[in-house]
């Protein structure tokens, strides 16, 4: 019912489209059903009483128009009449297709929209929980099928409009004959679809999982392509790629073989509704050939002209029960309740003068081993504050809930006093300016990779934020400067290049706040060191949070923040650490933190 339902409501709020092609439609349906009629006079040329008593008077009053036409004459007019007529309904058709693709442009538009604007709500423990085949094929393969068979249902509705007049028009000429032939091509074709629309569904909904599976193997195969190839697993992984698209074949090729049936089998039962009309034309008129063959020719003409309509129909429900798989998918992960959509206010912010987090605490599921354990802190402008900790100690973590990456945490995150629940994220997100250790980069230009959709920043102050990161040297040594277009991921550039691209955003921002996670750990000690006495320039009036394992980058940090197991083991300046000789002593004693002299 819901599936219905779905279809019920795109039509109810595109009633504009809807009503138009259902008129549309019958104009269409009628001219249809003319084109057969108007031929008759030529068949029984003097017959003026062609249909009887059927009622149908003004094709009684068209025959009499014609057979005032004699010969070559009468051939002639008709021609003209008919070639009228089926240029009427051929507009009328394209009218409705065109009406017809409209809205499937916009379902496909509204269903891409919504499923993008779910996946930008998620939080990122929910996202990681889907794989990105399956986000992937929901978004351009699942969108896709759902629009069509809207296009295909607006189009069908010219065939059941044609199938009514048509069906009142044989019923007019002869009623047992109708009956008979309702019987073999509709309710025959019916059952007998039906359960080929229920073995495809089943089958539709194998394949779609399988798509969903080799979208996401393929995704991490050709994401692993390096490590592939390195580790000497290339070959091993392309073969079983090789065997999940055998096994999709295989899927499709189930499919296929169901969705051949159905015309075969239509067209069997053409043959057998032909051949028992004939027998019960003998019955009706046992003696009289003249009455059989004035009913029987326009009864045929009629049926021959219903048959691809009753075909596109079946066709169509087959579709309906085969495409329900695909809108289950879509359906599920736009109602999923068990993700839990990131929520916080609509107070919008222009600046940030402080962060502080007090008694936060935050695990990622009730069974994890990990959580964070009474964090209070506060960062502020014009203050540089470094975190170090060993790998997996929550450093990244804690970055990404100042981030509101992660909202479900308890305690309290303070942005200027109030807490960050309550604030618009996008404002907040766009005083910070972040870059971590993969600095990911998009296959675009590197002035576009830096401005981020800013495309009204000049030249000038791309340039002076790139010398500032040092990346300016290296971005016009390339054949095409700041034009020059990267690889997916960057992947024309070095670990040390992408970092300084980041760097440069961050640079270029008017955020009040940057927080750097790992993003200085690819770059050689004296480009480092370059780097960070910038980053102290941007001190003078931003807030700056770092993660880093060098000392170049910690040393001078106005507070140091050691954090092992969730919870802040010390904080203090770099000589108040040392004299302490706690954790971050022994870190640096042990050489995870780099003492660069």
């Amino acid at each position: 019912m819901k599936y219905f339902k779905y279809f019920f409501t795109i039509f109810k709020n595109n009633k504009m489209i809807f009503i138009s092609s259902n008129i549309l439609s019958i104009f269409s349906a009628v001219f249809g059903g003319l084109t057969i009629g108007l031929i008759v006079p030529l068949l029984e040329p003097g017959n003026d009483n062609l249909f009887g008593d059927s009622g149908l008077d003004f094709l009684a009053s068209y025959f009499n128009f014609i057979n005032d036409y004699e010969g070559v004459s009468r051939i002639r007019v008709v021609c003209l009449i008919i070639l009228l007529v089926g240029s009427l309904e051929f507009l009328t058709t394209v009218a409705t297709s065109y009406l017809a693709s409209i809205l499937q442009l916009k379902v496909l538009k509204n269903t891409q929209e919504l499923l993008i604007n779910k996946i930008d709500t998620l939080e990122i423990i929910d996202f990681y929980q889907f794989e990105q085949g399956r986000l992937f094929s929901l978004i351009t393969n699942d969108s896709r099928m759902l629009s069509r068979i809207v296009s295909r249902i607006l189009n069908s509705i010219k065939d059941l409009w044609l199938l009514f007049i048509f069906l009142f028009v044989l019923f007019l000429v002869s009623p047992i004959m109708t009956i008979s032939a309702f019987l073999l091509l509709g309710v025959i074709s019916i059952l007998i679809n039906s359960k080929l629309g229920n073995v495809l569904k089943k089958r539709n909904f194998e394949f779609a999982n399988k798509t969903e599976n080799i979208n996401g193997e393929l995704y991490e195969t050709l994401s692993a392509f390096k490590y592939l190839k390195a580790s000497g697993n290339d070959s091993q992984q392309f073969q079983r790629i090789n065997e999940l698209f055998q096994s999709w074949r295989d899927a499709e090729w189930s499919i296929l073989k169901i969705s051949i049936l159905p015309q075969p089998v239509f067209t069997l039962l053409n043959t057998y509704s032909i051949t028992l009309l004939l027998f019960i034309g003998t019955i009706l008129f046992p003696s009289d050939r003249n009455d059989w063959l004035s009913l029987m020719i326009p009864f045929l003409f009629l049926i021959f002209k219903l048959m691809p309509t009753i075909s596109n129909l079946n066709t169509t429900r087959i579709k309906l029960k085969s495409v329900k798989p695909y809108f289950e998918r879509v359906d599920n992960f736009l109602i999923n309740d068990s993700s839990s959509s990131v929520e916080f206010g609509n107070k919008t912010i222009d600046n940030i003068e402080s962060i502080r987090l007090e008694d936060l605490s935050f695990s990622f599921s009730n069974s994890s081993l990990f959580s964070l354990k009474d964090i209070n802190l506060e960062f502020n402008l014009k203050s540089l504050t470094a975190i170090v900790g060993p790998s997996g100690g929550g450093k990244t973590t804690l970055v990404d809930i100042i981030l509101g990456l992660y909202s479900q945490y308890d305690g309290s995150l303070f942005i200027n006093g109030d807490e960050l629940k309550g604030i618009d994220i996008k404002s907040y997100r766009s005083q910070i300016a972040y870059i971590d250790q993969q600095n990911f980069l998009f296959n675009r230009t590197i002035k576009e990779n830096i401005v981020m959709f800013k495309s009204d920043i000049g030249n000038e102050l791309i340039v002076e934020a790139a010398k500032k990161a040092g990346a300016h040297d290296f971005i016009i040594s390339l054949p095409k400067g700041y034009e020059t277009l990267l690889g997916e991921s960057g992947i024309n550039l070095s670990g040390g290049q992408k970092q300084r691209i980041g760097l440069t955003r961050a640079f270029l921002s008017s955020a009040n706040f940057v927080i750097l996670d790992e993003s200085t750990s690819n770059l050689d000690y004296k480009t480092e060191k370059e780097v960070i006495n910038k980053i102290k320039l941007l001190n003078k009036d931003k807030g700056v949070i770092i993660i880093a394992h060098r000392l170049s980058s910690i040393h001078d940090a106005d507070k140091i923040l050691y954090i092992d197991d969730g919870r802040i083991i010390e904080s203090g300046t770099h000589e108040e650490l040392i004299m302490n000789k706690g954790k971050y002593f022994e870190q640096l004693s042990s050489g995870n933190v780099i003492y660069d002299s």
